[in-house]
């Protein structure tokens, strides 16, 4: 003999198996969906072309990295603490040998200093530019003026010829990218 209960529960379940919605119902259901994807097919084209909008805008506007002005703060920093070399050298390469092999790339004199006959290498010491080990290179300008010199990797983030100038109170900061390095100038304003 079956219990009432499990009687219930399947008389219950056959009934509730049984029903189908109202035409009403089911007139209302096919509106909303119809709707939302009428809305969708619509305003989708719309929500696309933003995006794509708001990422050009973005790249148009935002020409140097965000780490540009943090690197030129904390070279004009170091620049005004005034160090002097651990390695004395007249010319960057031959800082090279003895700091290239720790710092893990080849220290090169960038065309810009190069170019500039009336810059003087007077040596060079370890120092990092945001947490990456770089070559702090001391100078000399034409009036004696001390300027330093900074060098480490450059990322893949900025295409080469980049360049950025940043005034920090009494000193300018240049930074290029060059090669593979970047390099960055602090000199008197």
């Amino acid at each position: 003999m079956t219990e009432p209960r499990d009687d219930i529960d399947r008389r219950l379940q056959d009934w509730y198996g049984a029903q189908e919605p109202s035409q009403t119902v089911m007139e209302r259901a096919r509106a909303l969906t119809l709707g939302w994807r009428s809305l969708w097919r619509r305003y989708a084209p719309l929500a696309a072309a933003s995006v794509v909008a708001s990422l050009a805008l973005t790249w148009w506007f935002i020409d140097e990295p965000p780490y540009a002005d943090t690197a030129a703060a904390e070279i004009a920093t170091n620049h005004l603490k005034g160090y002097g070399p651990e390695f004395p050298a007249s010319a960057i390469e031959q800082l090279s040998p003895r700091m290239g092999e720790r710092l893990g790339f080849e220290l090169v004199t960038p065309t810009r200093v190069r170019e500039q006959a009336e810059v003087t290498i007077v040596g060079g010491r370890y120092c990092s530019v945001g947490g990456i080990g770089a070559a702090q290179v001391a100078c000399r300008g034409a009036d004696g003026e001390r300027l330093t010199l900074y060098l480490w990797p450059a990322g893949d983030d900025l295409p080469p010829g980049w360049s950025s100038t940043h005034l920090l109170g009494d000193t300018t900061v240049t930074i290029w990218r060059e090669g593979h390095l970047l390099a960055g100038l602090a000199g008197p304003r």
